[in-house]
């Protein structure tokens, strides 16, 4: 009964300013970010002209250019994509479009790969997110967010916008998104569709022991459809968005090359839809948002050739999320301090019918937020509580219940300090659930799983040297109970592994130069470097003691070149430089994953038309000295391949 009330009180909590008188209403707050470059990695921005300026596929690619982030890339384009954050595993973060955050409770992880970036405004992510963004509570209690901003979801009061884009690539790819925005007085709407399809017959090379062999990658192929409508309207005091999404994809799963053969015939099914729908208000030095979401994944594995009385393989789930809460702001005493807060309540859900799925789980989760944020003295500071109440359904009609608290303490100079710059310091710990995957099929069956723990120590600086714009971070993480999954047979078959203790510490440097920047010519650099020791504390007598942990690489670094003529044609160069991994937390020889550079070169030319629309040229050629590398053992990755991109805009 104790749980009942609870659930039922956070549902009327989070639909308690829905009664508020609106007449004494003086505005509304239009959440746009700025498309401004932080060199704060606590707080980074990827604006449009800079994706457009990258020969992205999918926003896993695009993820590549935060400081921080290690990639993980199981094969390109249609490939999965994961990423984890100074040695901190993505179940960490949240995924948010458009400020709703993607759930997905069976494998905990959102796959960069199947969400599209032509209609990328800008992507923002955060380990400190400012109150006045009015976030979601999910995304204010985690280790970090990722928002993607999208053109459907600005809105806007011009009649007609158009977004059209079309690319044609190497191994069949083809890529087309047309989107079309119409505008009321107050209201706008927008439609949008994207098909992708890619036959993914790449030849490869690869080394297996002394011996290379040559192969051409198959049952590597992709067909996608997304598309989705929003509305907005915007009176004089507050606003309403919603929104719809459909996704759906077919992939063949080539598999390890190691398990590699012809006749390999795996296919794997995905069907999502997510409905969102938010409520911004504005009264006087008070902002709240209440927010809802429904999102449905369904997922069919097939293996034709699978060895049984059958004699094939079948499975089927659905992943059901519901969410609803709301969040606040609170301005108090001429903008020196402003209180923030709200709550969210959870429910998730797993079905499935021929599977390995031990029982039919489901969770409930109540997620409270409270903290201030105090601008005093030329510093500012943000402190946060936060706390997690969890409700796990499991075998046998048992539930577990649990409670849990954690925080944030965030402090940051506000005007230079000579030498050092604009200081910084953060403490933060938070958690993460275990998956229903991880819990309940048995394929990758861990029974006792604990949740996962992180406490996060930061120490950054911004600053100015000789025209250099410079963001240096020194950070430390201690992971306990840190669960890690690596992929057995193909991409969905899993192992898990509970590793114990871990300890990362490591630097994020980035730093940023307009060489020049005038009407003919314009010359951008921009450099990332990041070093990550994530090693093993769990035990003294284990052989992978004070070893760095699987998939971690020491050493990341990113540089981009921009040069600029005219401000109509424009070339780009980046370049890609990972260390070796290990796949094991053995850090073995056997063990060991080969470090990589990878070049990237696009040319670009664009032009205006006095009728307010813009065209665009792109020509890009990837990995430019075709190289053979893999971010994971076994999952090989394109050779030099091209893509061509045509775009058009209005208004």
């Amino acid at each position: 009964m104790k749980h009942l009330l609870f659930y039922l009180g956070m549902f009327c909590f989070s639909f308690s300013l829905l009664a508020q008188n609106q007449k004494e209403l003086k505005e509304i707050v239009i959440l746009q970010k700025q498309d401004t470059f932080s060199l704060n990695s606590l707080d980074q921005q990827i604006t449009r002209k800079e994706i457009q300026s990258i020969p992205y596929e999918d926003v896993g690619v695009i993820t590549q250019k935060i400081a921080g982030i290690s990639l993980k890339n199981y094969g390109g384009l249609g490939g999965l994509k994961t990423f984890s954050f100074r040695g901190i595993s993505g179940n960490h973060s949240v995924v948010m479009l458009n400020e709703f955050a993607l759930n997905n409770h069976q494998v905990g992880q959102i796959d960069l790969g199947g969400i599209q970036a032509e209609n990328i405004e800008n992507i923002r992510f955060n380990s400190v997110s400012d109150p006045s963004f009015l976030y979601p509570v999910s995304s204010l209690v985690a280790a970090n967010s990722l928002n993607i901003q999208t053109f459907e979801n600005r809105f806007s009061a011009e009649k007609y916008q158009l977004r059209f884009n079309s690319k044609y690539g190497s191994f069949s790819q083809l890529d087309n998104y047309l989107s079309l925005k119409k505008g009321f007085q107050n209201k706008s709407v927008a439609i949008y569709g994207k098909r992708r399809s890619f036959d993914g017959a790449y030849p490869f090379k690869y080394m297996n022991g002394e011996n290379q062999f040559d192969a051409i990658r198959k049952n590597n192929d992709l067909l996608e459809w997304n598309t989705g409508i929003h509305f907005s309207s915007i009176n004089e005091y507050k606003r309403w968005n919603a929104a719809y999404h459909f996704y759906q994809s077919e992939k063949g799963l080539p598999g390890s090359v190691i398990f590699y053969n012809d006749f390999a015939s795996q296919r794997l099914f995905t069907k999502n839809h997510i409905v969102n729908m938010e409520r911004i208000v504005c009264k006087n030095n008070f902002n709240s948002k209440t927010y809802g979401s429904y999102q449905t994944s369904e997922m069919r594995y097939s293996d034709p050739s699978y060895l049984n009385n059958k004699g094939e393989l079948i499975q089927n789930y659905q992943n059901n999320s519901f969410s609803v809460g709301e969040v606040f702001n609170v301005n108090w005493k001429d903008s020196t301090l402003d209180f923030f807060g709200g709550g969210e309540y959870q429910l998730h859900t797993l079905v499935s019918q021929n599977t390995t799925l031990v029982y039919n789980p489901k969770r409930h989760i109540g997620m409270f937020v409270f903290g201030a944020k105090i601008d005093k003295k030329g510093y500012l500071y943000h402190l946060q509580l936060n706390n997690h109440q969890v409700l796990t359904h499991k075998i046998g009609g048992f539930s577990e219940y649990q409670s849990i608290f954690s925080g944030n303490i965030f402090v940051e100079k506000k005007s230079v300090i000579k030498v050092i710059g604009l200081p910084r310091l953060q403490f933060k710990r938070t958690m993460r659930l275990p998956t229903f995957g991880e819990l309940f099929i048995n394929t990758i069956y861990e029974k006792e799983l604990k949740p996962e723990l992180v406490n996060q120590l930061d120490l950054g600086t911004s600053m100015y040297l000789n025209k250099f714009k410079v963001g240096i971070d020194l950070y430390a993480n201690l992971i306990e109970n840190k669960i890690v999954a690596i992929p057995t047979k193909n991409l969905f078959l899993w192992s898990v592994q509970n590793v114990g203790k871990v300890f990362t510490q490591g630097a994020d440097l980035s730093i940023e130069r307009n060489f020049l920047n005038e009407s003919t010519i314009s010359i951008k650099t921009k450099g990332i470097y990041s070093f990550q020791s994530a090693l093993d504390y769990s035990s003294k007598t284990s052989p992978s003691y004070k070893q760095q942990i699987a998939y971690i690489p020491k050493h990341t670094g990113i540089l981009d070149l921009n040069v600029e003529f005219y401000k109509k044609v424009s070339f780009n160069w980046s370049a890609t430089i990972l260390s070796s991994r290990y796949v094991l937390n053995e850090n073995i020889n056997s063990n060991l994953v080969s470090g990589f550079t990878l070049s990237d070169v696009s040319i670009a030319y664009s032009f205006k038309t006095k009728k307010q629309s813009e065209f665009k040229c792109n020509f890009s050629v990837k990995n430019l000295f075709n190289a053979s590398y893999q971010y994971i053992r076994y999952y090989v990755m394109p050779g030099r391949n091209y893509l061509i991109s045509l775009s058009y805009a209005f208004q």
